[in-house]
């Protein structure tokens, strides 16, 4: 068989095909034809434009409740991931601020054995070193507690305020966070050089519980400070 005569036949087909489409989309038309059933004549046609008109009806976009559907669990989701990141965020500055404390209490009892006197002065001896804790306000403050004429003088013990020469740093709890349990007055906790004898101003005495609480709610972290000195949360 020659080429030419495999052209012929060809050309012969496709008129045969055109009336076969057009039969067959008068008969889905009528009948009804699933879209599957297209998709197989369509394979079977070489791609029929009725199979392209078809597909079209079944491929429809999202309808509006589909839609708001989405929406709604997207805005609920995020809704709650929002307000694990702000609890999560709130207990992590919470224990920082716990952990920054702990931190000057050993600070303190380490200026304490090393009896440090970062006035350099021979007269101003550092007879203790601890912490104020102000009821005023969310601050705290590392100080040293000098003895002009010697530790063993009669003396006021304690912090003598911010402006005194006792004042080695300052420190703030961060602005979401308060003290729940700070007497009027406000308190000192100090290490006794070079003993390190746990000393306070309350009345109350030791063991000491500070507690630090996140503002409007129950959350708190607590630190005890036991009458050996010891540091516990």
């Amino acid at each position: 068989m020659g080429r030419n005569d495999i052209q012929d036949r060809r050309a012969g087909l496709v008129p045969s095909l055109d009336r076969a489409q057009r039969s067959f989309a008068r008969f889905s038309e009528a009948n009804d034809v699933d879209k599957e059933d297209c998709v197989e004549v369509e394979n079977l046609c070489f791609g029929n434009e009725l199979c392209g008109k078809r597909s079209a009806r079944f491929s429809a976009g999202y309808s509006l409740v589909e839609l708001l559907i989405v929406v709604g669990i997207t805005i609920f989701l995020s809704g709650v991931i929002l307000a694990y990141n702000r609890s999560s965020e709130r207990q992590i500055v919470l224990y920082r601020d716990q952990a920054l404390i702990i931190g000057l209490l050993n600070r303190a009892k380490s200026l304490a054995a090393q009896k440090f006197n970062p006035t350099g002065s021979p007269t101003d001896v550092p007879c203790a070193f601890g912490l104020h804790f102000d009821e005023t306000s969310s601050d705290f403050y590392l100080f040293q507690d000098i003895g002009s004429g010697g530790c063993d003088a009669p003396r006021a013990v304690g912090f003598d305020g911010a402006s005194s020469a006792e004042l080695i740093e300052t420190f703030s709890l961060d602005r979401r966070l308060e003290f729940s349990n700070i007497p009027a007055g406000g308190f000192d906790v100090m290490f006794v050089a070079p003993d390190l004898n746990v000393s306070t101003t309350l009345s109350s005495g030791l063991p000491i519980t500070i507690n630090i609480r996140v503002l409007g709610e129950t959350l708190e972290a607590p630190i005890t400070i036991s009458s050996a000195g010891q540091i516990s949360t």
